[in-house]
């Protein structure tokens, strides 16, 4: 899915044809998931879902139902790019089914505390292996004609005080651990990217010029869209200088009106910082044919695109995909990283084989995980204790 020179083209187009107030109205959120559009030029929203361990669609509770694969942190302990590269087709497939363009995911963040909040979601402490998983998940979900969005650039490890703590991190430390897994992911040519909530020596990622431009843009060769995590955009003028394109979701707090107000004021230039952003959006809308036919602009000219049913292959409204190959997939990677422990009387821990083990006592750990709707759900105590112990009861420990 790259930018060809068509879709450059064809945004130069538009983006001619784009006022100062409809620029900045695209440059954020119309609600929680989608982008703004413009009815006048026939530009179609851009619709985001999470999540990295299924596709959830609209609705936070009770949406169209999913399939649930094995969270980030299970994935990696596969240490099996192609089969991540598989799971992320099956997440690819479920966001057009859900008609998202773009999945919010994956999960690069490092677990770097036992307290990490959302440890379950990345792919672990490692940042060689957190990159090589990336790349296959984004292979994978890109392969079926939906965006990933690399996330959370960077180092969003903890969420405690995660909107406004200051992480104070040295130059080396900064590019060897935490910046390592985006720089890796960049392989995969992920066609988004988001930023973290924390600050990172004194700044906010969305604001940080250092980060997002010269780094991430500059040093790395990123073309990509970069938007805010919700309700992470910190400024109007340092987030837009920094080539923070979206801010997510809507409506705008920082973007939108006041970003106009900031151009006309002359604290932000229109040439130089908002054009580039809305020129990145654009070639992201075209890459799904959402820049459709637009009344004449001027009375003279006319942006020509497909017809506005014509969307990149998906559904018109949110749709089930439940297929055996789906359910082998996620079967395959659940086997590939399930171990049961037994705590043995001396204080360690041995992992057991499920077909060998005939243990007295079962102890199921079990960890958080992100919400949606699933086609079907087998809990694990009542199977495992079929399997294992039909003939005691079994002991739940939740830890």
């Amino acid at each position: 899915m790259a930018i060809t020179k068509r879709h450059q083209s064809k945004t130069s187009k538009v983006l001619e044809a784009l006022t100062l107030e409809e620029k900045c109205t695209l440059l954020s959120g119309k609600n929680m998931w989608e982008t703004a559009e413009i009815e006048r030029l026939g530009i179609r929203s851009l619709k985001t879902s999470d999540g990295p361990a299924g596709v959830r669609g609209s609705r936070w509770i009770d949406g169209t139902p999913t399939t649930h694969i094995p969270c980030g942190i299970s994935l990696a302990a596969t240490f099996n790019v192609a089969l991540i590269e598989r799971v992320g087709q099956i997440l690819g497939a479920e966001a057009r089914s859900k008609d998202a363009h773009v999945l919010l995911a994956p999960t690069m963040n490092l677990s770097r505390s036992p307290f990490g909040g959302r440890n379950f979601e990345n792919f672990g402490e490692d940042p060689y292996l957190t990159g090589r998983m990336a790349i296959g998940y984004i292979r994978g979900v890109q392969s079926q004609g939906v965006g990933a969005c690399m996330k959370h650039f960077v180092a969003n490890d903890m969420e405690t005080r995660r909107f406004n703590m200051d992480e104070s991190i040295d130059e080396r430390t900064l590019r060897e651990i935490y910046l390592k897994p985006f720089e890796m992911a960049l392989e995969a040519k992920p066609l988004a990217a988001m930023t973290a909530y924390p600050k990172i020596n004194g700044q906010h990622a969305d604001t940080s010029r250092a980060l997002v431009h010269d780094i991430l843009r500059k040093e790395w060769g990123y073309e990509g869209l970069v938007m805010s995590d919700w309700g992470g955009l910190n400024s109007t003028v340092e987030s837009i200088r920094a080539t923070t394109d979206l801010e997510m979701p809507g409506p705008p707090l920082r973007y939108g009106k006041a970003l106009m107000v900031a151009v006309q004021r002359g604290e932000v230039s229109e040439s130089q910082d908002v054009d580039p952003s809305v020129r990145r959006l654009l070639q992201l809308l075209e890459q799904f044919k959402c820049l459709g036919k637009s009344a004449p602009v001027n009375g003279t000219s006319e942006v020509d695109g497909p017809e506005p049913a014509v969307f990149c292959g998906i559904t018109a409204g949110e749709t089930e995909t439940d297929t055996p190959q789906f359910r082998q997939t996620t079967k395959e990677a659940a086997y590939k990283y399930f171990h049961m422990v037994q705590a043995s009387q001396k204080g360690y821990v041995t992992h057991v084989v499920m077909c060998d083990c005939r243990l007295g006592r079962l102890t199921l750990v079990i960890s958080n995980t992100t919400e949606g709707r699933l086609h079907r759900m087998t809990k694990p105590l009542p199977s495992l204790h079929v399997r294992l112990l039909p003939s005691r009861s079994p002991e739940l420990v939740c830890h």
